[in-house]
């Protein structure tokens, strides 16, 4: 089994591969490195599985780059099949996070692409790929109304102060006025095993 981390600006991007399976696991915010190493791939190859952990921009950016890559490409038949807890267009509207809604309209529009938006479904499961065994750990719920904001305000950006000077915020943080909410619940982790070896 061969571990590869590549250099994803922030974030994270693992690309797994053992007797031409490939497993993609996150894909950073630098979009180069990830289509350099698709690129590199065997023709005789396609990547066996992708796992969107979760839809923050240092995760998810590098994924819809390199999607757009292979579509681009008309390669999009190399994509077996995606983990990614987001609803499906055809199932909501009322969702507004927005690289999020850019992979969904992307994984739609591929023929033939096993897309599973509710991993929860595979908790505790062991999925082959490969001599590759997959156990998933997390989440152990379905996650899709928690990309529902609030707020129709909640998600939004605030450019109005992009000008003001750093010691101005800082000087005008409040402690009181934290973030109260949980943990990260909505991350998939998976644990994989390969010849005797784990890695979580």
């Amino acid at each position: 089994m061969r571990i590869e981390i590549l250099q994803a600006g922030t974030g994270d991007s693992i690309w797994i591969s053992h007797n031409k399976k490939n497993v993609v696991i996150d894909g950073g915010k630098s979009t180069i490195a990830i289509r350099t190493r698709y690129d590199k791939i065997p023709l005789d190859e396609i990547i066996d599985l992708l796992v969107v952990t979760h839809i923050d921009s240092d995760h998810i950016a590098g994924i819809i780059a390199l999607v757009k890559h292979m579509k681009e490409n008309g390669e999009s038949h190399r994509l077996k099949q995606v983990w990614f807890n987001f609803p499906k267009k055809e199932e909501t509207d009322e969702y507004s996070v927005a690289e999020g809604n850019e992979l969904a309209s992307l994984l739609l529009g591929i023929d033939g692409v096993c897309w599973n938006n509710n991993i929860s479904e595979l908790l505790d499961s062991t999925i082959e790929v490969g001599d590759m065994k997959l156990r998933v750990l997390a989440p152990d719920h379905d996650v899709a109304d928690e990309y529902k904001p609030n707020n129709p305000d909640e998600l939004g950006v605030y450019p109005e102060d992009w000008h003001v000077n750093l010691r101005t915020l800082i000087d005008n943080v409040d402690d009181d006025d934290m973030d109260e909410g949980g943990p990260n619940s909505q991350s998939i982790i998976i644990l994989v095993e390969c010849e005797g070896k784990k890695l979580l």
